[in-house]
C-alpha cells in the first residue's frame, strides 16, 4: 500500500547532500565514514523497519524495543505537538505510529505521552523554537536532555515518487529514546575552515542516534580531547603547519 507523503516539506530537508569529493581525503575522514556505517548498520539490525498495516493497525514491538524499555528508569516525556485526533487523521500510516508510540507508555509507566496543540497553546510550541520544533513534531526528553523527531524520520520514502514506501516509527522512537537516557553520548567533531563539503545532513543523522556533534574551526581552537571520531569533510583549502600539528596532537 502506498498513499501520499504529508510530509513532503520536511522530507526534502533530510535527505544527504551528494557531490562529488575532493580528490584528498584523510584517513581521519575514512575511518569516520566506517565508523559511521558500522553504527548505521548495527541500528537497523537492532529495530525492525517493518510495516504490519493490518485492519486495527496493530504492531508488536521487538524484544530488543521491549528490552530497551524496560531499562528505562528515569523519567521520560513525550510531546507530540498535535491534537490526537488530527494527528492520526493525516493518514493510516500516521496513525500507525501513533499507536506505536503509546506502546512505549503502556510497557513502562516511567514514561508518558502528552499531546499539545499547538493553536490553543502556541507558548509550548514555541518554547522549543530553538530546537525548530513545529506542528506535528515530536519532542522526547528526560532530565539528562532532549530530542526532537521530524515527523518525516517516522517513515521511508520512495525517492522516485516522495510516496511513504514503510514505516520506521518504532527505529525512529526507539533511537529517540535510547538518545535521552544515556548517561554519556559519543562526541564527533567535524573540522571546519577550510572550505569543507556541507555535511549537515550527516550531522543530523548522527544527532538523531545519540552523538553530540561539534564543528569546530581549526584554525582558531584545538581538537575536542573528548572527540571520538574526527571527520574532515574533503577540504578544498591547505591545512597550515599549525593545523597539522593539533591533527598529530590529536591522533597520537
Amino acid at each position: 500500500m502506498k498513499i501520499n507523503n504529508p510530509f513532503k516539506k520536511f522530507a526534502g530537508n533530510q535527505k544527504f547532500r551528494h557531490g562529488g569529493l575532493a580528490t584528498v581525503v584523510t584517513a581521519v575522514f575514512i575511518a569516520g565514514v566506517i565508523v559511521l556505517n558500522i553504527v548505521a548498520s548495527l541500528l537497523v539490525e537492532r529495530f525492525s523497519l517493518s510495516a504490519d498495516l493490518t485492519a486495527n493497525r496493530a504492531f508488536d514491538l521487538s524484544s530488543d524495543t521491549l528490552t530497551l524499555i524496560d531499562s528505562v528508569k528515569i523519567p521520560v516525556k513525550i510531546t507530540i505537538f498535535a491534537k490526537e485526533s488530527d494527528f492520526v487523521a493525516i493518514d493510516d500510516y500516521v496513525a500507525q505510529a501513533n499507536e506505536i508510540i503509546k506502546l512505549y507508555v503502556k510497557n513502562n509507566s516511567n514514561i508518558t505521552l502528552e499531546y499539545v496543540d499547538p493553536v490553543k497553546n502556541p507558548a509550548a510550541l514555541e518554547e522549543y523554537s530553538s530546537l525548530g520544533v513545529d506542528t506535528n513534531y515530536i519532542v522526547v526528553e528526560s532530565s539528562l536532555r532532549q530530542t526532537v523527531v521530524n515527523p518525516s524520520n517516522l517513515f521511508t520514502f520512495d525517492e522516485s515518487t516522495w510516496l511513504i514506501a514503510s514505516s520506521k516509527a518504532e527505529y525512529t522512537m526507539s533511537t529517540a529514546l535510547l538518545s535521552v537516557i544515556s548517561e554519556t553520548q559519543p562526541v564527533i567533531s567535524f573540522l571546519t575552515g577550510h572550505n569543507e563539503q556541507d555535511l549537515s545532513s550527516l550531522q543530523t543523522f548522527l544527532t538523531s542516534n545519540n552523538f553530540q556533534v561539534k564543528s569546530q574551526y581549526l584554525s582558531t581552537e584545538g581538537i575536542d580531547s573528548e572527540a571520538s571520531v574526527v571527520v574532515i569533510g574533503a577540504p578544498t583549502n591547505d591545512y597550515t603547519a599549525d593545523d597539522l600539528k593539533k591533527l598529530d596532537a590529536f591522533l597520537y
